[in-house]
């Protein structure tokens, strides 16, 4: 899927999840239907569980840099 490659793309989705999770629950819980509320409960699960597992399940490999020294420090400042 190249479309979740970009990092703008996999946020907006993710942001859009969460911001329809709380009318979907307000609604589901004071006049709609059971189902409803239920919806927007799975809407605010994988809204906020995107950016996580998309960190966890990148075939980025990040490498650590070695700490610098304190000489190294004071050198570039």
């Amino acid at each position: 899927m190249s479309l979740l490659k970009n990092r703008l793309t996999y946020l907006t989705i993710s942001f859009t999840l969460l911001a329809l999770a709380f009318p979907l629950i307000s609604i589901g819980t004071s006049q709609g239907p059971a189902w409803l509320w239920q919806l927007g409960l799975s809407s605010l699960i994988a809204g906020g569980m995107i950016p996580p597992l998309y960190r966890l399940l990148s075939h980025r490999s990040t490498e650590f840099d070695e700490p610098e020294s304190s000489s190294d420090a004071q050198k570039t400042h």
